[in-house]
C-alpha cells in the first residue's frame, strides 16, 4: 500500500520543557517576604528578556509591585531582580551569555527563613557557562559537584557559602580565583592544592570542616587580604603570614596555630584580627597603626598591662574592640581609659589590685556591646572579662549565652562587613 506522508509546520508550547541552552533558578515561597532571599543579580553578554515560569512575579525590593513575568536585561549590565514570594522559575534564555550569577548578596543580612533558591539541574547547569566570571550564592537548596567549575577558565569569584555542593578544592585549583568562599559546604581537600592561586584576595573557610591543610600556602597568596576560617581543620605556623603587607582580615578560632601573633599583629593595621591561643608579649610598636577588631574570646595574654600600655599608641578609631583575656593590674587602667577614648571598647579582665566593677555573682553571667545594629563585641563569660565601653556603645548583659545570642538576632546585630 502506498501511503504519502505530510509534515506540517508546529510548535510544541510547554513552559515545563526546558529548551536548549536555557537555565533555570526557582525560588521557593518564604513564610514571609524576605527581600534578601528574593534577589536575583544577573550580567549577560547580551540583551536578554527573562521570564517567570508558574507563579509569581518581578517586584521591587519591597515586594509591593508587580512588574509582570518577563523582564528585558541590557547587555553588560549589573541588573537587580526581585522576585515575588511564591513558588516560580525564573528563566535565563541563553546560559553561555552569562558574565555575573549572584542568588544573593553577601552585603545583605541574612533572611529570617533562610535563602530558598536552587539551580534547576545543579552546578551541572553552569558545567558550558565559560563566560561565567562571578558565582555567588548563599543557599541550602544549590547542588552539585565542583567538578562542574573546573573548565570555567574566566571564574574569578567563587562565593559558595551554606550549600549543598560537594567535590574537591582538586577541581578549582587551576582557576584564576581571585575569591573564593567554601562556607558551611560538604567540599573537601586540602588547601595546599590552591599554591599556584597568585591572584587570591579573600579565602573563607568558615565551618569547612572537612578541608584541612598548613596555612604555609598562604605566603603564595601575595595579594591576600582576607583570610577567614572559624571552625575549620586548618593549622600551622602563623609566621607564615609575615609576608602578606595587604592582609586585614585574618580571623580564625583555632587552637592548633603557633608563632608569633603580635609580631603579625604589629607590622601593619588589621580591620579584623580575631584569633585563639595563649601567646606572650613582648615590646612592639603599634603608633601610626590603625586596627578595629583584634583579640577574640580565648585569646589570652600574656603580660597583658604591658601590651595595653604599647597599644594606646594606635591612631584614633570608632567601632573597634579588644577582647583579650590574661592577667592584668592597674598598671593598664590609663591604657584602658585612653583606648576607650579613641573608639575602643575594651573586654580584659577586672585588676587583680582592685575591686571588680562588674561580677557575675548577680545573675547576669553574659554580656555584648553594640553600637547601632553593629556587633562590637560578642558575649563573653562576666566572671573573666570585664567591658569597657567606647563612647555610643551599649552593653547588655544576660543571665546565659544562649539569651544572649537570642537578643542579637531578635535586635539583627551583626559585625559589619568589612569584606
Amino acid at each position: 500500500m502506498d501511503c504519502l506522508v505530510t509534515k506540517l509546520k508546529g510548535a510544541v508550547v510547554d513552559d515545563s520543557l526546558m529548551k536548549l541552552g536555557e537555565l533555570r533558578i526557582k525560588k521557593l515561597k518564604s513564610p514571609n517576604w524576605d527581600y534578601p532571599s528574593q534577589i536575583l543579580c544577573v550580567s549577560l553578554l547580551k540583551d536578554e528578556t527573562l521570564t517567570i515560569i508558574g507563579d509569581g512575579n518581578f517586584t521591587d525590593k519591597s515586594g509591593s509591585e508587580n512588574k509582570g513575568k518577563s523582564v528585558f536585561v541590557k547587555a553588560n549590565e549589573d541588573t537587580e531582580l526581585y522576585i515575588s514570594n511564591s513558588d516560580a522559575e525564573i528563566s535565563i534564555p541563553d546560559k553561555y551569555s552569562i558574565r555575573q550569577l549572584l542568588l544573593s548578596k553577601e552585603d545583605y543580612p541574612v533572611p529570617q527563613y533562610g535563602y530558598n533558591t536552587e539551580i534547576v539541574g545543579g552546578l551541572e547547569s553552569l558545567a558550558h557557562c565559560t563566560n561565567l566570571y562571578n558565582l555567588t550564592v548563599f543557599s541550602t537548596g544549590v547542588q552539585g559537584d565542583l567538578s562542574s567549575l573546573s573548565k570555567l577558565a574566566e571564574l574569578t569569584i567563587l562565593l559558595l557559602s551554606n550549600t549543598e555542593v560537594t567535590g574537591d578544592l582538586s577541581n578549582i585549583k587551576d582557576l584564576p580565583l581571585a575569591r573564593l568562599y567554601v562556607n558551611n559546604t560538604n567540599i573537601t581537600g586540602d588547601i595546599s592544592l590552591l599554591s599556584n592561586m597568585k591572584l587570591l584576595e579573600r579565602f573563607q573557610l568558615y565551618g569547612a570542616a572537612n578541608i584541612t591543610g598548613d596555612i604555609e600556602v598562604a605566603s603564595n597568596w601575595k595579594n591576600l587580604n582576607t583570610f577567614y576560617g572559624p571552625s575549620s581543620q586548618v593549622y600551622g605556623s602563623v609566621d607564615a603570614l609575615s609576608g602578606l603587607n595587604n592582609l586585614s582580615i585574618m580571623d580564625f578560632s583555632n587552637k592548633d596555630f603557633t608563632g608569633d601573633y603580635f609580631n603579625i599583629l604589629s607590622q601593619h593595621g588589621f580591620e579584623r584580627f580575631l584569633v585563639c591561643g595563649t601567646f606572650t608579649y613582648s615590646t612592639k610598636n603599634f603608633s601610626g597603626k590603625t586596627y578595629k577588631r583584634i583579640g577574640g574570646d580565648h585569646f589570652v595574654c600574656n603580660n597583658l598591662d604591658d601590651f595595653l600600655n604599647d597599644f594606646q599608641q594606635v591612631n584614633s578609631t570608632t567601632g573597634g574592640a579588644i577582647i583579650m583575656l590574661g592577667t592584668r593590674t592597674t598598671a593598664s587602667d590609663s591604657a584602658v581609659t585612653a583606648l576607650q577614648g579613641k573608639g575602643f571598647t575594651v573586654s580584659v579582665p577586672d585588676a587583680t589590685d582592685a575591686i571588680s566593677l562588674l561580677s557575675a555573682s548577680d545573675g547576669e553571667n553574659f554580656g555584648i556591646a553594640y553600637k547601632g545594629k553593629v556587633l562590637i563585641v560578642e558575649p563573653v563569660d562576666l566572671s573573666k572579662q570585664q567591658i569597657y565601653p567606647a563612647s555610643g556603645v551599649t552593653v547588655e548583659t544576660f543571665a546565659t549565652k544562649e539569651e544572649a545570642e537570642s537578643y542579637i538576632k531578635k535586635m539583627g546585630l551583626e559585625y559589619e562587613h568589612s569584606y
